[in-house]
């Protein structure tokens, strides 16, 4: 995503940029122009996941995952109970003091009006990816471990092919 850690994106039409160099200025007549602004630190480590969510499911009445979701990895893990995963990663953070946020990431077309930006925008062509993001706020330049306990109570394991093929999302209130 060549939009990640971006803070403020500015779009102009019609205009001029003015680059001042060692010899003469450089004048570029533009017909749109986009300047972005982006963090110039690490920000934290990142968990990211595709998420079905209610909101997702209130709009249609079935889901099937995007068949570009295999370019992320050839397996993948259903977790059927979200809130007691959840709670796992956030009692570990939280024994650790380690600041933290979530949410389901939000699509924009970026070309379009101004935007300042969190760590849970992306570019709408990215929509695809239902994404939910935890980010805790770290200086470590490596990937933070957690010992959250075993997943085999709570979550299915699947290949991403036979997952996206078959696979059929309805909401719950949905009649059968």
């Amino acid at each position: 995503d060549k939009y990640e850690g971006t803070v403020d994106i500015k779009n102009f039409s019609k205009g001029e940029l003015t680059i001042y160099g060692p010899n003469n200025p450089i004048i570029f007549k533009t017909s749109k122009l986009q300047l972005s602004k982006s963090h110039k630190f690490h920000i934290g480590n990142i968990f990211c996941s595709y998420a079905l969510s209610n909101k997702l499911l209130s709009r249609k009445k079935t889901h099937k995952i995007d068949a570009r979701m295999q370019s992320f990895g050839s397996h993948c893990v259903i977790i059927k109970d979200v809130t007691k995963f959840l709670n796992a990663i956030f009692t570990q953070l939280n024994n650790r003091n380690i600041a933290y946020s979530h949410n389901i990431v939000k699509y924009h077309n970026y070309t379009k009006n101004n935007h300042t930006l969190t760590i849970f925008d992306k570019p709408h062509n990215l929509a695809y990816q239902k994404e939910y993001r935890i980010i805790a706020y770290t200086d470590l330049e490596e990937p933070l471990k957690l010992e959250i306990g075993s997943l085999k109570e709570y979550a299915e394991f699947y290949e991403t092919k036979f997952l996206i093929k078959n696979s059929i999302f309805v909401p719950e209130n949905f009649p059968h």
